[in-house]
């Protein structure tokens, strides 16, 4: 599962997001944005990720996505 799944940001051209817990939310590949797991297969390095970050004050993911590469996402 790629769409819904939690990772952690490793990445530093958020730095407010480094270290923190996100969701992604879509996949943008080419002129294309997948949003379902079917479309996407398996990441691409080419990828770029919509993510949102959790929100701990809220106890929810935010309505703010950030684009991130496959390569700055990790498991929790």
């Amino acid at each position: 599962m790629i769409i819904g799944s939690e990772k952690l940001y490793t990445g530093i051209s958020h730095r407010g997001l480094t270290g923190e817990r996100v969701k992604i939310v879509a996949v943008h590949r080419g002129e294309q944005i997948l949003d379902e797991d079917d479309e996407i297969g398996a990441l691409l390095p080419t990828d770029t990720v919509e993510i949102r970050p959790w929100l701990d004050e809220k106890d929810r993911f935010s309505w703010v996505s950030y684009d991130a590469s496959p390569d700055e996402l990790a498991d929790l």
